[in-house]
């Protein structure tokens, strides 16, 4: 792997734009080996936020997003299969019952970031009839984007900042899972939500936090949330909340939810093992489709929940006033 046509770009804070910062961890791209460069993430002195710097530019998306990613690949060790989907699909409806109750019939669910579609797959399941299902994201393929059609879901591939929300109608609630981190200027996306989302309207986002137990124990390399160099920023509920309420969006409960996939990629990583096909190594049982692993570390986050302990993952519900 070249490194020199990977084009960087050297930034301030992507939140504050302040220049300062300390560095906080390194590595390579141990996943999906997309570059043999090493990556680094930064401390903001001023907001505390964590963000990789330098960073690949933009226009690299479709490098380090390879056709290897797990979300796109059936046979990545973090591509998991029907069985592990069920038990997934109830626990999301669980975690989801408090958007779920604010639904009526014709409102619209909007996925910023959509993926494979699951989250309005899950909607469209569990929420009130007629409900408008939108999902916006980058390189969806054709096929998918009519095979969602014929199941009552609309996908738009497009990027967020160049989305025009007022084309949707009745727009109840506004998801965004696991995006913010990826953003190249996340700034510009929660500018774009306070300015264009209606009073009443309803945000949830789940993205890492970095005052969680597992960083705390791996805070150099090796750590899930880290995904270099995907993830180009990472908040702590503090200043995520802090960003929201500044620009507008009233926050109506923040929470720590279970998060067992950070931990299986987290050993990955120690065990030198990637994330885009599986090895003959003897740790490769640390994936996916583990039914006893993954319920190993869903058991442990349980228990750092009931201990009032940040696990990998948090999520927001707000309001914009």
């Amino acid at each position: 792997m070249n490194d020199k046509d990977l084009q960087m770009e050297h930034i301030n804070c992507p939140m504050c734009g302040n220049g300062s910062f300390s560095p906080v961890a390194s590595d390579t791209d141990i996943e999906y080996a997309t570059s043999n460069r090493i990556f680094n993430f930064v401390q903001c002195e001023n907001c505390s936020l964590l963000y990789l710097n330098p960073r690949p530019v933009a226009e690299e998306a479709s490098r380090i997003y390879p056709k290897t990613y797990h979300s796109v690949n059936i046979n990545s060790p973090l591509h998991s299969d029907p069985n592990v989907d069920k038990t997934r699909e109830r626990l999301d409806k669980n975690r989801c019952k408090d958007i779920l109750a604010l639904l009526r019939p014709g409102d619209t669910v909007l996925d910023i970031g959509c993926g494979d579609a699951r989250m309005l797959r899950l909607f469209k399941k569990f929420g009130p009839k007629d409900l408008g299902l939108v999902g916006i994201d980058i390189n969806t393929d054709k096929e998918f984007i009519e095979q969602m059609k014929g199941e009552g879901i609309t996908i738009i591939n497009v990027y967020f900042e160049d989305f025009d929300m007022s084309r949707l109608n009745n727009v109840k609630v506004v998801i965004m899972n696991e995006l913010i981190e990826h953003l190249w200027n996340p700034s510009l996306c929660l500018e774009k939500l306070s300015h264009d989302l209606k009073p009443g309207t309803y945000l949830s986002i789940e993205t890492p936090d970095i005052d969680c137990i597992s960083r705390r124990l791996f805070p150099k390399k090796y750590w899930g949330g880290y995904h270099f160099p995907r993830h180009l920023q990472l908040f702590s509920k503090k200043n995520l909340r802090y960003f929201l309420e500044k620009g507008g969006i009233e926050i109506v409960k923040q929470y720590s939810i279970l998060a067992p996939s950070f931990w299986i990629i987290t050993f990955r990583n120690i065990s030198g093992l990637n994330s885009y096909e599986r090895s003959k190594s003897i740790f490769e049982f640390l994936n996916f489709k583990n039914v006893l692993v993954l319920g190993t570390f869903t058991i442990i986050d349980f228990w750092l929940l009931a201990l009032g302990l940040p696990t990998a993952t948090q999520r927001i519900i707000a309001v914009k006033r």
